[in-house]
């Protein structure tokens, strides 16, 4: 494992801060090396660890690239959604209710977006549109 502690000094404050952190240096299947090291998102020893997992599988199916991470649409997430969450833990009736607020609301406003695209002005306009009295959603991105 290439996870541990690591003290950092604010040069303003100069305080001391641990971290975890990640360091992964790995020979590729065509004989190439990576290292990368990052601070992990999640200052647990277990989340640096579920971090390491996944920036080492990353690098090995090649996903990984400087700055550049495909994040789907919710178009595209929609489907993941209902498969991996709303059908195993959903009974039908909650379904089907999660389906039609998807095609009829949640689609016709955010179906474009990336998913780190969407920012709480984004999600406030929807509410907005929602509580308008007669509004249609279907119009909202024209």
């Amino acid at each position: 494992m290439s996870v541990r502690r690591d003290k950092r000094t604010d040069t303003a404050s100069g305080a001391v801060r641990n971290y975890w952190v990640v360091d992964v240096d790995l020979e590729l299947p065509n004989g190439q090396r990576k290292r990368v090291r990052r601070v992990s998102p999640v200052q647990s020893r277990r989340g640096a660890e579920a971090y390491e997992r996944e920036l080492r599988s990353s690098l090995v199916t090649g996903a990984w690239r400087k700055g550049e991470v495909r994040v789907p649409t919710v178009a595209e997430f929609v489907g993941e959604y209902l498969q991996n969450h709303a059908e195993p833990h959903n009974k039908p009736s909650s379904l089907s209710a999660k389906k039609a607020i998807l095609r009829n609301h949640i689609l016709p406003f955010f179906g474009a977006k990336r998913l780190d695209q969407i920012s709480r002005r984004d999600v406030a306009a929807f509410a907005a549109r929602q509580l308008r009295p007669g509004a249609r959603l279907r119009d909202a991105n024209k």
